[in-house]
């Protein structure tokens, strides 16, 4: 008996095909021996005819009242035993049938049915970030039609769909799905046709799962010959950026992490509203960066197609694989060149006949000299080392840099990176970073720049906690010491930036979002991760936002591309502009006249 069981437990356990067989089997098997029977106790009809009459009476219930009444009882009886097994041949049919369309439901909603598409974006593993990655993809896609985004993590399929669509909403142009899995596994990479992927993005942000993802990545049909699609991830620790770099075979591109948000924070510290720059071109919506070629730029060299592109600013030329940015002017366009250009759309711009006046009496030529700042940086993460030595390459000799730190570790691990300033003077103290007893003492009129740092000791929601109470703190004192000092901060969470629309800040870094975008950005062009490098992490072309006043005669009422022009004879491309207090103005029409002030600044690409 528990040999029967277990044959028949393991029957049950080979699905809805091997049940329907056995009842077919059985049913005929029914067919044969009652028919036999039958045919055995009533000569009224031949063997097969017997045969033929049980089985309709049990494909069919009704036919046991066409019977005429001549056949013997113990006939019926045996004809009225096959009706009721046509009944439980039916009921099992119809509860095996809804057995199965309910199991393929679960594997669908589970996530772990086999994706047939190409050409597709595959996103591996799950985390804060990839919401916003969809988001960015879908914005990517918002022109064109049947795009396809396939997320594989090991999370629940509802639950990544519900994060997905709390941040944006379902797109009729790009279909997002769903699996179920790991992205160390080669056959889960083989459910989601990553052999025919465009491009594959690794979100994690833990190095040793990006790597074990890459590892895994070699060993599919990602890697098989003639397989043209690439793929990017973000590292945090250096050292692991040589290693993908070595094992990916230059298949996958690279996010550092650590220097991205140690560059881009720096920066933005000496230059509010960089960071809004970089958040701006490194999306799919307002101005972003194209690689365009057309037929009309070719023979014209890179000073023509500065001055007389409208709609579009240009930042350099890709060429043979290599991004050559702000090139010199007399480099000509060549077949099979494509421009870098800035711009809100694709087809948004295009070169103009109209004349421009030559405005440079009204230049400065004087030398751009590096400004003395008066920085005070409040909190400490494992990064800030990181940026006060890039701060060091964009400030004057005469700069100061005083510090606030939460405990003695804090300052310990900070002189340990940090053994030698640059700074002028340079002081560090301890307290608590968010308390008012303690930045109470703090003379803000002394300060002309406050970085606040997200401290680390603590989860990131605490870290965003502590951040915005300093920055109501700070807010607090500068309205009482009647001083303006530019305020930059760090935010580790995207939705706490919502709080900052209410206090004044100049500028605030929120390093998941960029990367995001950054990663998102090189999805879809990988050529695009050379411009990255060196407008973000190189010593080459970078943004700066440079005083007006450095280049044009201020309250003066000027078109544009005097500015362009202005920003030539020290070989700077301006690409817009930023009047104090408002938000960065990129690209804009050449021939649009306004008039800057003294505190208004210049968006120029440009080498230090």
């Amino acid at each position: 008996m528990k040999r029967l069981k277990y044959l028949f437990d393991n029957l049950v356990t080979r699905g809805t095909g091997a049940l329907m067989a056995v009842l077919v089997i059985a049913t005929l098997t029914f067919v044969l021996i009652m028919g036999s029977i039958a045919a055995l106790i009533y000569d009224g009809y031949s063997y097969l005819v017997t045969l033929w009459y049980t089985l309709n009476h049990i494909i069919d219930p009704g036919y046991l009242f066409g019977n005429e009444g001549a056949e013997p009882t113990a006939f019926l009886v045996i004809m009225t035993l096959a009706t009721f097994w046509g009944i439980l041949v039916y009921s099992l049919i119809i509860s095996f049938v809804s057995s199965a369309f309910f199991d393929k439901l679960d594997a669908l909603r589970s996530g772990r049915s086999q994706i047939v598409e190409d050409g597709h974006t595959v996103i591996l593993n799950y985390n804060e970030m990839v919401p916003i990655i969809v988001q960015e993809l879908m914005e990517a896609n918002a022109n064109k039609k049947g795009e396809v985004v396939v997320i594989l993590a090991e999370e629940d399929p509802t639950d990544i769909l519900r994060d997905v669509y709390a941040v944006s909403a379902k797109s009729k142009h790009t279909k997002l799905i769903v699996r179920r899995g790991s992205a160390t596994r080669k056959e889960d990479l083989a459910m989601v046709s990553i052999g025919s992927a465009s491009s594959v993005i690794i979100a994690s942000d833990n190095d040793i799962v990006t790597i074990k993802t890459v590892l895994a990545l070699k060993q599919s049909a990602f890697y098989a010959k003639g397989h043209k699609g690439h793929a990017v991830c973000m590292i945090k620790e250096y050292n692991n950026v040589q290693v993908v770099n070595e094992i990916s075979e230059k298949k996958i591109e690279v996010v550092y992490l650590a220097q991205l948000k140690s560059k881009v924070f720096a920066r933005s510290c000496l230059h509010p509203g960089l960071s809004s720059i970089y958040k701006n071109i490194f999306s799919f919506v307002g101005e972003e960066i194209y690689f365009d070629h057309r037929d009309e730029f070719i023979g014209k060299s890179f000073d023509e197609l500065v001055h007389t592109l409208e709609g579009g600013s240009v930042i350099g030329i890709f060429r043979k694989g290599k991004s050559i940015l702000n090139p010199d002017n007399k480099m000509q366009y060549q077949e099979g060149d494509q421009a870098i250009l800035i711009a809100s759309d694709d087809d948004g711009y295009a070169l103009s006949a109209e004349p421009q006046d030559n405005y440079s009496e009204f230049f400065k030529s004087d030398k751009y000299v590096k400004s003395g700042r008066r920085i005070l940086t409040i909190g400490y993460n494992r990064n800030t080392a990181y940026v006060l030595r890039d701060m060091e390459l964009y400030v004057g000799d005469n700069s100061t840099l005083t510090m606030i730190v939460p405990n003695e570790d804090n300052k310990a691990k900070l002189l340990q990176k940090y053994p030698e300033s640059k700074f002028a003077s340079f002081e560090v103290t301890i307290g608590a970073t968010y308390q008012y007893n303690v930045l109470g003492e703090l003379d803000l009129t002394q300060y002309d720049t406050i970085a606040i740092f997200a401290n680390k000791d603590v989860t990131e929601e605490s870290a965003d906690a502590e951040t915005l109470l300093t920055l109501l703190h700070i807010d607090t004192l500068r309205k009482k010491q009647k001083t303006d000092p530019s305020i930059v901060l760090e935010i580790e969470e995207t939705v706490n930036a919502e709080a900052l629309e209410y206090i004044r800040v100049d500028d605030f870094l929120i390093s998941n979002l960029l990367v995001s975008k950054i990663m998102t950005q090189i999805a879809k062009n990988r050529y695009l991760n050379s411009v990255i490098h060196e407008l973000v992490y190189e010593e080459g072309n970078e943004f700066y936002l440079k005083r007006a006043n450095a280049y044009i005669p201020t309250n003066k009422e000027l078109p544009f591309y005097a500015m362009i022009q202005a920003g030539q004879l020290r070989d700077h491309l301006v690409v817009g502009y930023k009047r104090f207090g408002e938000d960065v103005v990129l690209n804009p029409s050449k021939f649009e006249r306004l008039s800057l002030k003294d505190k208004d600044r210049l968006i120029v690409v440009a080498k230090q």
